[in-house]
């Protein structure tokens, strides 16, 4: 029977470009380790139970799989769930996302001081790393403390392979989760739709990406709505290196999808992040790009469609200074993630 050394708890594997990006992060970053999920839902359950009969979870350590997990209901329940089978502690996290209750969605599990509810779990881990300050600043305000080292999606990198920027192209990707800003897709898609029929009459192209398996729908109508389905290539880009290696082929990116962002960061694509909860906000300021977030609630044609011509205008000087603040987050991921692995006496990296 094998041993499984870090029992894996996340959203992994369900069709979501972030949550297959950060899985992706530990298995090429712990090479030769066992990483193995828990069950999140009750359909997992059986193909958990078929796994046990040939893994062993009896000395595992848990690794909570990132994303925006601290500070949700639904969250601290899969948390304990995954406590009581994997019985060693410290657990372990790396750039973990925190709920903020200032935005209250159809679905944000984060109300009636839901984070409050936190702090005995997260004395579980080692340490509590988190995603960007916004999600430090919510902990230190419940009496945790924590790093910030940035979300670990922005390990993945596009490969060594040169490439060229195809000048007058925007990439752009839309979705989102339960909810937004404001509540109102159908502004957002307005907007937007207006944004791109003005630029495609200044002679932009667009490439639009898919990041989610729900997004074909909403993307289609936005292209519709701009008139602009026969200046666009349609990308499906679920698959991290898939859309690490499409993306960084575009002049600038705007992004809805948060790790539609994240990736874009990572491949030091000069990117406009549509802020449709405060987690876009979160990352944007741990990579200093807070002057490049619209929020949903917020959102106007025609300042959008002048960010987008000054961030093209200036690509170079951009590309340049996110290059500095990327690495700096990758030095503090690569960091935490040593530590990781010589707690569980695996070594280094290799980074």
């Amino acid at each position: 029977m094998q041993r499984v050394a870090l029992a894996y708890l996340g959203y992994a594997g369900r069709g979501n470009l972030g949550d297959d990006a950060i899985e992706l992060v530990y298995k090429r970053a712990l090479p030769g380790v066992l990483i193995a999920p828990l069950p999140l839902y009750p359909g997992d359950i059986p193909v958990y139970l078929r796994a046990r009969r040939r893994l062993s979870f009896q000395d595992s350590s848990l690794l909570l799989g990132g994303g925006t997990v601290i500070g949700r209901k639904n969250w601290r329940v899969h948390l304990l769930t995954g406590g009581r089978i994997v019985r060693r502690r410290p657990f372990h996290m790396l750039g973990a996302g925190v709920e903020d209750p200032v935005f209250q969605g159809r679905n944000s599990f984060s109300a009636n001081g839901e984070l409050g509810k936190w702090r005995r779990l997260l004395d579980q881990f080692d340490r509590v790393t988190v995603r960007g300050p916004r999600s430090a600043e919510l902990l230190r305000d419940v009496g945790v403390d924590s790093e910030v080292v940035g979300d670990p999606a922005l390990l993945l990198e596009p490969g060594p392979v040169p490439h060229t920027v195809d000048e007058g192209v925007l990439g752009i990707n839309v979705g989102w989760g339960d909810d937004m800003w404001g509540h109102d897709p159908e502004r957002v898609t307005r907007e937007l739709g207006l944004a791109l029929s003005q630029l495609a009459r200044r002679g932009w192209r667009f490439r639009a990406f898919l990041a989610n398996n729900s997004d074909r729908l909403y993307t289609e109508r936005l292209l519709t709505t701009a008139g602009v389905a026969d200046r666009t290539e349609t990308y499906v880009t679920v698959d991290p290196d898939t859309y690490l290696h499409s993306v960084r082929g575009c002049s600038v990116l705007v992004a809805q999808r948060l790790h539609a962002a994240i990736l874009a960061c990572a491949a030091a694509v000069p990117t406009i992040a549509i802020s449709y909860q405060p987690k876009c906000d979160d990352f944007m300021a741990s990579v200093g790009q807070e002057q490049f977030l619209v929020r949903t609630d917020e959102i106007d044609s025609e300042p959008l469609v002048d960010l987008v011509e000054k961030v093209d205008a200036n690509r170079t000087d951009h590309v340049t200074r996110l290059q500095t603040e990327v690495d700096a987050r990758r030095a503090a991921l690569i960091g935490s993630l040593d530590r990781i692995t010589h707690q569980l006496s695996l070594g280094g990296t290799g980074r």
